[in-house]
């Protein structure tokens, strides 16, 4: 029983550890990488938008040359501190890092097999289940969602700052009501558009500041009926809540364009 045990421990230990190096070179591209070669990317740097693809970058030779790290151009540009760039928040990459992929690449570039039966998708991590499938489908709504609450919010704010107040209640009132909406259902579509891609240092500050900016603008909406009474309270949440629709719209434009867009 011992000696069985001990066979099925060192089987499984054998299974991880061929599956540990395209694990950890996946994990440190992801890190690293795909805030500028990301999948979700309209205009990824250099046209090269599948850096977590692995089951297809080891068949392009004109990045990864399995077994000969010094002829590959990718972990040449990460090795000369060129890739991520200097000024990227990624930057630099450790050497600990660099050594993991130079050796994955000396090893041959293995994949798991399970990974080259879901190739296309950055390690056969995702599956098409109708829950994936339903997912990226209201996922592919965020962009059209996200216009609302942006544009209302911030007339809102301009209205609630420099307008009479009295004659403009009632837009204000409207404004926040169907901005809230609109950052509720973008929240939404943006979680399930954030299951089909890449994740990234700077989609997870877009999803976790967006939804806290649908919940202010639910709160908003509560408080505006108690405006008369507390208008200073009103007026700071609405301006934090501004800042707040600005900053997520300022990373999902880095998300969409890569971080230098501006």
């Amino acid at each position: 029983m011992r000696l069985l045990l001990a066979c099925f421990f060192m089987l499984f230990c054998s299974v991880v550890t061929a599956e540990e190096p395209a694990g950890q070179v996946l994990k440190i591209l992801k890190k690293r990488c795909v805030a500028c070669h990301g999948s979700v990317l309209a205009h990824p740097k250099g046209k090269f938008g599948h850096i977590t693809d692995l089951p297809r970058l080891v068949t392009e030779p004109q990045f990864l040359v399995p077994g000969k790290p010094l002829e590959s151009e990718m972990f040449l540009l990460m090795s000369e501190a060129e890739m991520p760039p200097r000024k990227s928040s990624s930057a630099p990459m450790p050497k600990a890092e660099i050594k993991v992929i130079e050796d994955w690449i000396i090893a041959g570039t293995p994949i798991p097999e399970d990974w080259l039966a879901g190739a296309g998708g950055g390690g056969g991590a995702r599956t098409s289940s109708w829950r994936v499938v339903l997912a990226g489908w209201m996922g592919k709504l965020h962009p059209f969602v996200i216009h609302f609450p942006i544009g209302l919010i911030v007339v809102v704010a301009l209205v609630q700052g420099f307008c009479h107040k009295e004659r403009t209640s009632g837009m204000i009132r409207y404004g926040l009501r169907f901005g809230a909406a609109g950052a509720v259902g973008a929240a939404m579509t943006g979680w399930c558009w954030a299951l089909s891609v890449d994740a990234s240092e700077t989609l997870t500050r877009h999803r976790w500041i967006g939804v806290a900016t649908a919940i202010l603008c639910v709160g908003l909406v509560i408080l505006e009926k108690y405006r008369q009474q507390h208008p200073r309270w009103f007026g700071v949440l609405l301006w934090v809540t501004t800042i707040l629709v600005l900053i997520v719209g300022h990373l999902g434009g880095e998300l969409v364009h890569g971080p230098f867009f501006g």
